[in-house]
């Protein structure tokens, strides 16, 4: 049985730790990066709506939805209740930001900076919903923490005994988020300067991908070389983010220190 099935003090102990630890964190978030509380209150207006419908489509376009079937799942209440896709996510997120750095003509690079880290936060919050509501998982395993997930498709309604991926996304995200401001100090990286954004999108890009392996023949499938769609998107992504990495931190060190500022911590 699936260990959330008819089991409503778990799902309620899960979901009340998820949201003091978002909580927590999100707290952490805005007093170490210090974004602009107006900027912040914009964007979550705008990337909720943004995301989900992003989301969707991603999901539909991933996994090939044929034209015919597009009106089923867009324009019934069925459909919007399952299929999304974290990439589109992220996409819809990027854009949110970029408007409100228009609308509020706040300058776009250091916004990145300051909102990229809450991408950690935010994603590990949807995998316990992923976690909560049996999708997402992984292919079957004998590890001794395997789970089984509801699966309409198979004898019992469930999946054979397989990786909680999930949990694993879970724990990566929380753990480079909490990393984060190490990282920052130990590498001397400047607010503003966009060497963060790109971290956070090299560090989730790898992260995913790694994971992403543990799906393929469960919940994604292979497109080619052996890589799901999603890694064939994420992988070179990490590269340009490692790439722009260097770039940016050269350019720095070439930076007259009376230039460079004080403080690593963003403003």
């Amino acid at each position: 049985m699936y260990v959330f099935q008819h089991n409503q003090l778990l799902l309620f102990l899960v979901l009340l730790i998820a949201g003091s630890t978002a909580y927590a964190l999100g707290i952490h978030w805005l007093r170490f990066y210090q974004p602009p509380r107006r900027a912040v209150w914009l964007f979550l207006i705008l990337v909720v709506p943004l995301g989900i419908v992003a989301a969707h489509v991603a999901f539909a376009l991933i996994n090939s939805r044929s034209p015919a079937a597009w009106p089923a799942f867009f324009l019934s209440v069925q459909g919007w209740r399952s299929g999304y896709a974290s990439i589109g996510g992220a996409a819809a997120a990027l854009l949110a930001l970029a408007l409100t750095a228009l609308i509020q003509r706040h300058r776009i690079v250091p916004l990145l900076d300051q909102f990229a880290p809450l991408a950690f936060i935010t994603i590990a919050m949807l995998r316990v919903v992923c976690l909560v509501n049996g999708c997402c998982h992984g292919r079957p395993t004998d590890l001794p923490w395997a789970m089984r997930f509801p699966s309409a498709g198979l004898p019992e309604g469930l999946t054979p005994p397989s990786h909680p991926a999930q949990l694993y996304a879970i724990a990566a995200n929380l753990l480079i988020y909490l990393l984060l401001p190490q990282l920052i100090k130990r590498l001397g990286w400047r607010a503003g300067s966009g060497v963060l954004a790109l971290a956070c999108l090299a560090l989730y890009s790898l992260q995913r991908s790694a994971v992403e392996f543990l799906h393929l023949g469960a919940t994604s499938q292979v497109a080619c070389c052996g890589l799901s769609l999603t890694q064939l998107i994420l992988l070179p992504a990490a590269v340009v983010a490692i790439t722009g990495i260097v770039v940016l931190s050269r350019a720095e060190a070439r930076r007259p220190a009376s230039d460079a500022g004080g403080s690593t911590e963003p403003d």
